[in-house]
This record gives structure tokens, sequence and C-alpha cells, in this order.
């Protein structure tokens, strides 16, 4: 990626390059118009003894050199980023030290680099550029990234517990259900960023700022008169875990038909329930645990799932019209010709999750997550070049499916 300081840079070369070679041809020009003897040898040199030629070749020796030097360089950058991601913390560190050394860390090579999975613990990376880039279930606990630069990244269920992060920028990072135990985050810079489920306790925030983006690990917007101790303090942390346990519990249970618009099912254990065709419209399933769950063609609309865990839930024909889905778990959830127009579903995970055929016009996946995995309506699998405003404005698809295919689990996952 070219940095605008490295596009100044080259810039500035190319113009200096241009008026040496303009003052060069004015100056062989004015020679080859004098008459002097000096002059008419060099035109003797240039013209007659192939002296124009020779230097042009010298010319481009030096030019090709130059490009296969630029073109070496930028290899053995890409080498050392793609070792920088490696799962063994031996060869992440050494990747690390060689771009330290070399100054790559701090010129805009790691921004948007690929890093999730990483094992950079006790790594340093101090004043690192990493803006945009992915370190989603990284290991840098421990590791220091005194005024690094991690605007927009993600860094989703990382673990920075210990992590030395002065004056970092986070601008706008995902920082969902991520471990900053004990983390030292003084001074740095949190404004929009996103802390769903994450895990602060013992961490210091001495000087920190926050802003009216900021979402916190209750997924509350910060406000100036959020008392932080509250994630930070272990006691404290520990009421509100507690305070968080499920209030109702329903594993398994048999809900289909079930009449229950308006219900409040805040916090409620409905594990493998089966709810198919049942109406849940308006109600509240913030933070439930419903993973596994059954909601064939129920009636989820505009019903509350904020937080909720939707891991491989049944959500087939399903109407979510604007529905609250944010910060929910919906990794490997069926969701073939669900109705999600309007829906909320900021900071989901859809890791796995299944969209064939999903109506999607209108719905938000801002800071949402995707893997190769995850099914489009077209049944496509995302990658980082699918454009998903197509989906959000596209057609319409036929709703319900009727006589439309569905895909079975195992097809979900070719």
């Amino acid at each position: 990626m070219m940095t605008k300081q490295t596009f100044v840079r080259r810039t500035f070369y190319i113009i200096i390059g241009f008026f040496t070679l303009l003052f060069l041809i004015i100056g062989v020009n004015a020679l080859i118009q004098s008459n002097s003897l000096f002059s008419v040898s060099v035109q003797q040199f240039l013209f007659e003894q192939g002296g124009l030629q020779i230097l042009f070749v010298i010319g481009g020796i030096v030019f090709l050199e130059r490009m296969n030097a630029l073109r070496d360089r930028r290899a053995q950058k890409e080498d050392r980023v793609l070792q920088l991601g490696s799962p063994n913390n031996a060869l992440a560190l050494e990747a690390a030290r060689i771009l330290r050394i070399k100054g790559w860390m701090s010129d805009g090579t790691l921004e948007g680099a690929y890093l999730a999975g990483a094992c950079l613990a006790g790594g340093d990376f101090t004043k690192a550029r990493l803006a945009g880039a992915n370190l989603t279930r990284a290991d840098l606990h421990e590791a220091v990234f005194v005024s690094a630069d991690l605007t927009g990244a993600e860094c989703h269920e990382v673990n920075l517990r210990g992590a030395n992060l002065w004056y970092a920028c986070l601008r706008g990072a995902n920082l969902a259900n991520a471990d900053l135990g004990g983390a030292d985050l003084s001074g740095a810079d949190l404004c929009g960023a996103k802390l769903p489920g994450a895990d602060l306790r013992d961490a210091k925030l001495e000087g920190v700022r926050f802003d009216m983006e900021t979402v916190l690990p209750n997924f509350q917007q910060w406000t100036p008169d959020t008392d932080m101790r509250r994630f930070t303090h272990p006691e404290i942390w520990l009421a509100e875990q507690e305070k968080r346990q499920y209030r109702v519990q329903m594993p398994g249970a048999r809900m289909l038909w079930a009449k229950m618009a308006h219900a409040d099912l805040r916090r409620a254990n409905l594990e493998r329930a089966d709810f198919g065709e049942a109406d849940l419209r308006y109600t509240d399933l913030s933070h439930a645990n419903l993973s596994h769950t059954d909601f064939f063609k129920t009636n989820l609309q505009e019903a509350i799932l904020a937080g909720a865990d939707l891991r491989e839930a049944r959500l087939m024909m399903a109407n979510l019209e604007n529905a609250n889905l944010q910060g929910a778990n919906l990794q490997g959830a069926n969701l073939q010709g669900a109705n999600l127009q309007g829906a909320d579903l900021g900071g989901t995970d859809l890791q796995g999750a299944n969209l064939h055929r999903a109506n999607l016009r209108g719905a938000r996946f801002e800071d949402a997550i995707f893997d190769r995995q995850t099914v489009l309506p077209d049944r496509q699998k995302w990658s980082p070049r699918v454009a998903l405003e197509d989906y959000l404005r596209g057609t319409i698809p036929d709703f319900p499916v009727g006589d439309a295919p569905m895909l079975d689990d195992e097809q979900t996952r070719d």
C-alpha cells in the first residue's frame, strides 16, 4: 500500500529527475550550437564515435538495476509480512525484528496487513503503523504498542492481556470480545472504537480518550458520565457478570407456533430450543443463549437480539425485518431465505454463516465480520473483493423462497 509520505517522496524524485534531464538537454543543445573546439570534440564523440549510444546503454542499465532493486525490496517486504502472520511465535518475532531494523514497521508496509491468528506475544511494535490491519484472534499478550497506529484495525477476539498500549491510536478499531486484562492503555485514543464484550479487568485507562461513538463492553455507548471502573475493577466486573447471567433457563424447549410477541426473554438460556413458525415479534432476546436454536419460519420482526449467541442457529426463512442484531454471534448460522430487510447487524460475527437467498435490502453491516466460508445471497462465498453494497440495494429475492432449492448444512461448507 502506497502511503501519503511515500507518494510525496516518489513525486519529488520524479520532478527532480525531470528537471535534471531537461537541463541536460538544454546544455547539450547549447554545446552543439557552439563553434568552440571543445564543442566540436563533444559532437564528434556523441554523433560520430557512438558516444550517445554508450550513454543511453549506461542509463538503461542504471534504470533496470534500480527497478530490480525496488522489485527485490518489495518482495522482501511481502515475505516478511507473510512471516509476521505466522502462528509460530519465534518465526513471527524474527520477522518483526527484521521489519524494525529495516524501518519497514513504520513506513506504512504493515497498513492493512492480514495478521489474523498470528502469534506475536511479547513483540515490540513501538510506533508501528498498523492502520486497517486484520489482527483477529491474534496472540499479542505482553506486546509493546507504544504510540502505534491501529486506526480502524480489526482486533476481534485478540489477546492483548498485559500489553503496553501507551498513547496508541485505536480510533475506530474493532476490539469486540478482546482480552485487554491488565493492559496499559494510558493516553490511548479509543474514539469510535468498538469494545462490546471486551475484558478490561485491571486495565489502566488513565488519560484515555473516548467519544460518543465508543462502544463499551456492555454494548452501550460511552458518555461523559460513564464510570470506567465498572469494567476495570475485578470485583465490580464480576458483579456485572453475575447480573448478566441467564435469568430464564429453557434449554431444549419446544415452542412451535408459540404466540410470544413482546415477550421479555433477555439473557434467557434457550439453547437448542425449537421456535419453528412462532410469533416473536418485538420480543427482547438480547444477550440470550440461542445457539443451535431452531427459528424456522419464525416471525422475529423488530425483535431485539443484540449480543445474542446465535451460533449454528437455524433461521431459514425467518422474518427478521428491522430486527436489532448488533453484536450478535451468528457463526455458522443458517439464514437461507431469511428476511433481513432493514435489520441492524452492526458488529455481528457472520463467519461461516449461510445467507443464500436472504433479503438484505437496507440492512446495516457496519463492523460485521465475514470469512471465506460465509455464503452470500447469490450463493457465492464472501471475499474482501465482494461489494456488499450490491446486496443491500439490489433486487429483493423472492420471499418466501417457495420452490427454490435450499442448501443443507454440508453443502454450505463446500
